[in-house]
């Protein structure tokens, strides 16, 4: 039984590692494997973060990213020698987030281009995998009962024993749409739901133009600071400056950034002078760093969260992961309506996590696994993940009509697009000059906009407080979700069904670890303090059993964490492979292990024959 991945860039491959890993027969088909990546700046959360960790990956990408003491977010006026600092602070994780986020989980986030992203994880999905990244074009794509059928054109492909523009018709178990944008349209047909997604397009008005340059701009700009707005009514300039690396960097002629602004759709889109007019206006650099200015790309985005109506097709042989399920852009930033949270990013890796374990498991148990929807273990895919993604596009649809027209920062500086020039110069000014009547009330109104900034700077109730609703129980949200509002700026740890298990630090002779670390990717994991639940790894295959009650053999509850989440001395958590708590047991099923296999083997797993 073997899988065909559609589409490339970070979805496409991080699937392929996740199949690699669980010993799956695969073909990724890419027309650009290892092309050129979109110019972006990602930032891996921290439940993103234990998926690379967990995967072997965590290492690569933290040596690529940024320092951690990167995290910083500024405005300016410009960079030039009468530029001004307007407001820094801390974000992302960082600076005076570190000891909050370490509480949530033992991985730190991580920000780094896409490009050196993709970079880490093509090379390793072709270590794990040497001849199944093929350049292909893909022409058409079937399913049946049975499986998929996939025919391509190849290209420069990898496999010695296809031709370059040689067509070959493929049949595999299951088939992978993680990239829209390329193959959509060519597979549209297949799926039997027409990539149909709902949502809202356009919904600003306004194209986003993003501009990939190389400039040592470290020679005049704080490099803590990752992402830079610039306000400067005097000027007639805005924009967001993003870093994007490469870390480290010796050579500051080698720096990459991207300049980020909001236009006007209908606006003819700028030529090579007018956008190094547009860069040279907002910076404001001094004429020996404007000669080493490289532009090198120019992109067009439209702000449009969009979410597939369904996750796979008729007959659950095709599923849709990355831009084929959903297309969800960054939150507004500070000055110019563009942002860095990349929760696009995140959200899809998360699916991919979620959709592998559930293959591996059908996979490995074909004749206990029911193939075919709408009540299989691989029907949760879209029962849990499309949810959230549902949630976080109205999130973002919702923030940037915050932000509509003005941004929080121009709000609490006094800048209005319907003000005249010198009005606005006058309010700028205000914020800057301590004399001014207007200057306390102009300060405090740019600390009040921190508040509305941190749904996208700081945020870890989005980066990893959501959960699941669960067949086994009625869900509870906690704390996370207060009066039907998602509590965005806290991760409440809630040990229940449906919400991630609490990191706390557990140690076994001179080893300390996460408990996250206990989460087995082949298995689920039942953790427990008591040590009679250790006679249920017996009952099912596929759960395995960790104490921690401390020994030569057992992990310890070093703080006594356990307690402190509020679980009893003798209830125990089975854990699944994503990190999700599938089921909270109480003391009483001590006696009852007949009735969990029931339970984990129908609730769980959807084994049909048991």
């Amino acid at each position: 039984m073997s899988i065909i991945i559609i589409g490339g860039g970070p979805t496409a491959l991080l699937t392929s590692i996740y199949l690699s890993t669980y010993k799956i027969p695969h073909t990724l088909f890419d027309q650009r494997p290892g092309g050129a990546p979109e110019p972006a700046l990602i930032t891996l959360n921290f439940r993103t973060m234990e998926i690379l960790r967990a995967l072997k990956l965590e290492d690569a990408v933290l040596a690529a990213a940024a320092p951690p003491s990167r995290t910083k977010v500024a405005w300016y006026t410009n960079l030039g020698a009468n530029g001004r600092e307007i407001f820094t602070r801390d974000a992302l994780g960082g600076g005076i987030y570190e000891e909050e986020y370490a509480y949530y989980s033992p991985c730190r986030t991580a920000h780094l281009s896409q490009a050196q992203l993709e970079g880490i994880l093509l090379q390793r999905a072709r270590e794990l995998n040497p001849t199944g990244i093929c350049s292909a074009e893909v022409l058409a794509l079937g399913e049946d009962a049975e499986g998929v059928t996939v025919t391509v054109r190849h290209g420069d492909s990898m496999n010695p024993d296809a031709a370059a523009g040689e067509i070959r018709t493929c049949r595999a178990s299951y088939a992978i749409a993680a990239e829209a944008e390329a193959d959509g349209a060519r597979i549209a047909p297949a799926l039997g739901i027409a990539m149909s997604m709902s949502g809202e397009e356009d919904i600003m008005e306004i194209d986003l133009v993003s501009v990939h340059f190389r400039a040592p701009l470290s020679l005049v700009h704080d490099p803590n600071v990752l992402v830079a707005s610039f306000i400067d009514p005097a000027r007639g300039a805005s924009g967001t400056l993003t870093q994007l690396g490469p870390y480290p960097c010796a050579n500051p002629d080698a720096e990459e950034w991207l300049l980020s602004w909001a236009v006007h759709p209908h606006a003819p889109k700028p030529d090579s002078n007018e956008i190094l007019h547009r860069l040279v206006r907002t910076l404001d650099l001094p004429p020996s760093l404007l000669s080493r200015m490289r532009p090198l790309r120019t992109t067009h985005k439209r702000v449009s969260p969009l979410v597939a109506d369904h996750y796979h097709s008729a007959q659950g042989r095709i599923f849709l992961v990355g831009a084929s399920a959903h297309r969800i852009p960054d939150a507004p930033g500070g000055g110019s309506g563009t942002g860095s949270g990349s929760i696009g990013a995140n959200t899809t890796f998360q699916d991919v996590q979620n959709l592998a374990w559930k293959l591996a498991l059908t996979l490995r148990n074909p004749g206990q696994m029911q193939h075919t929807l709408p009540n299989n273990l691989l029907s949760t895919y879209e029962a849990e993940r499309r949810p959230i993604a549902l949630r976080v596009a109205g999130d973002c649809v919702s923030d940037w009509r915050r932000h509509a027209g003005v941004s929080a920062m121009d709000r609490a500086l006094g800048v209005y697009p319907a003000q005249t020039v010198e009005e606005n110069v006058a309010s700028l000014n205000a914020y800057f000059e301590p004399s001014h009547p207007l200057h306390a009330q102009r300060r405090q109104a740019v600390l009040d906009a921190q508040g509305v900034l941190d749904r996208g700077l700081h945020a870890p109730g989005t980066e990893g407080g959501w959960f699941y609703e669960t067949d086994i129980t009625s869900v509870s949200h906690g704390a996370q979700v207060n009066e039907n509002s998602f509590d965005v700026h806290r991760y409440h740890v809630f040990p229940e069904e449906g919400h991630h298990l609490p990191h706390f630090w557990v140690r076994r002779r001179e080893f300390t670890r996460s408990s996250r670390k206990l989460i087995r990717t082949d298995k689920l994991v039942l953790l427990a303090k008591d040590r009679r639940w250790s006679g249920f790894k017996r009952e099912v295959d596929e759960v395995d059993v960790e104490i921690l009650k401390g020994g030569l053999e057992c992990w310890r509850d070093v703080h006594g964490a356990w307690e402190g989440l509020g679980l009893e001395a003798d209830e125990a958590l089975l854990v699944r492979p994503d990190g999700v708590i599938a089921w909270r047991l109480d003391g009483s099923y001590l006696g009852s292990t007949e009735y969990f296999a029931k339970v984990v083997t129908r609730e769980v797993l959807r084994y049909y024959n048991n």
